[in-house]
């Protein structure tokens, strides 16, 4: 699947990451807001929860692990370790 990105950030944290942010993921505008040092909600232009994205470093590398928000058991269920938020966040458009 090829993707189109682009990132505008609007802040970032004492530890240099991305507060909140803006992305365009294969055509659509998603939002990342900030719910913790390396955790995003992921909101679609309307607002509705697409999942959340967390940040974590391996082996001196930084992954970034996509959560796929599910309505009806309330909760989240994995999709995936991901080397890019944008990688990450066009898995969970599903």
């Amino acid at each position: 699947m090829r993707t189109s990105s682009t990132v505008s950030s609007t802040g970032t944290s004492s530890t240099g990451t991305r507060a909140d942010a803006a992305l365009v993921v294969a055509g659509r505008e998603v939002r990342l807001l900030s719910v913790g040092e390396r955790a995003w909600r992921v909101l679609d232009a309307r607002g509705r929860v697409w999942g959340n994205l967390d940040a974590r470093d391996v082996n001196g590398s930084r992954r970034y692990r996509a959560k796929r928000f599910r309505a009806g058991s309330g909760g989240f269920v994995a999709v995936g370790e991901f080397w890019s938020p944008v990688d990450a966040v066009a898995a969970l458009r599903g």
